[in-house]
């Protein structure tokens, strides 16, 4: 029988950030969404070897032989122009990991992390490896004592989140807006598979985070506020509620009309809340 593969944008040894302690974070390629904020688009596509990456290599670093894309480490410098050229919002440079290849890779940092915390992209649409992989670790004796949480946004079917719940230890959930008229304005798609997965998480006590980053003028508006003070009444104690700020830096450049929201509006944001008997943090 095959071994399940996984693509894998990138992997970070050390992280303080994604998850209790310090984590080694796995980043999935590939998102169902396509937020007008995302810092990391170059996650969101899969590869259809088109080959406008090579075209535009400066350095001819990138070469595409029938069906493999081949990238030569010793000539490329690193300057990103294959990354920006690419129509996927992909990258050259991802990669295949069967689940024993990946936890060879958690073996090297399992002395100095608590845990892994497996993002993205997102991660949820390749929910078998995912299975797959946490049950690899856990059967493991020198992995099983690390805790693994899933980074997601949550837009799956419900049948994916309760597949991985059966194994995670907890998740970190993303919601973008809490009306769907902003939630499909910042990803393209409808909030209900989001909202059903915050539901369902924090109902078996799992939903150990709850971030938004906030968008000025897109979901930061009364009713938008009222609806998320709903959600987060919700809840139970167990969930950290964090709202972020959206950062214009290393967003898309067609999407450079954004405007980030001031300290001040912030503030605002979180007194609100507390007013209403409902602690959020900012990160």
């Amino acid at each position: 029988m095959r071994e399940l593969k996984a693509n894998i944008n990138s992997i970070l040894n050390s992280s303080f950030i994604d998850g209790p302690g310090n984590r080694m974070v796995i980043f999935f390629q590939g998102c169902q969404f396509d937020c007008i904020y995302c810092h990391n688009p170059l996650t969101i596509g899969l590869c259809n070897k088109c080959g406008d990456c090579v075209d535009n290599c400066p350095t001819q670093s990138l070469k595409l032989t029938g069906k493999e894309l081949i990238h030569k480490e010793v000539s490329c410098v690193c300057c990103d122009i294959c990354i920006k050229s690419c129509k996927q919002n992909s990258s050259p440079f991802y990669e295949q990991y069967t689940v024993s290849q990946l936890i060879k890779e958690v073996k090297k940092c399992a002395d100095f992390i608590s845990g892994v915390t497996l993002s993205g992209g997102e991660v949820l649409l390749q929910e078998k490896f995912v299975v797959s992989f946490i049950e690899g670790l856990k059967s493991d004796y020198e992995l099983n004592h690390l805790t693994v949480f899933i980074d997601s946004n949550g837009g799956v079917p419900i049948k994916s989140v309760q597949k991985v719940a059966k194994f995670a230890d907890g998740f970190l959930i993303d919601l973008k807006a809490a009306l769907n008229t902003s939630h499909i304005k910042i990803t393209g798609q409808p909030v209900e598979n989001t909202l059903n997965t915050i539901n369902y998480l924090s109902s078996l006590e799992k939903l150990s985070e709850l971030r938004t980053v906030v968008v000025k003028g897109v979901n930061d508006s009364e009713q938008e506020k009222e609806q998320y003070l709903k959600i987060y009444s919700s809840l139970t104690s167990e969930t950290k509620i964090y709202l972020l700020k959206m950062r214009k830096h290393g967003i898309r450049d067609k999407y450079s009309y954004l405007e980030e929201a001031t300290d001040s509006e912030m503030l605002q944001m979180i007194r609100y809340y507390a007013s209403k008997g409902v602690k959020v943090n900012v990160l």
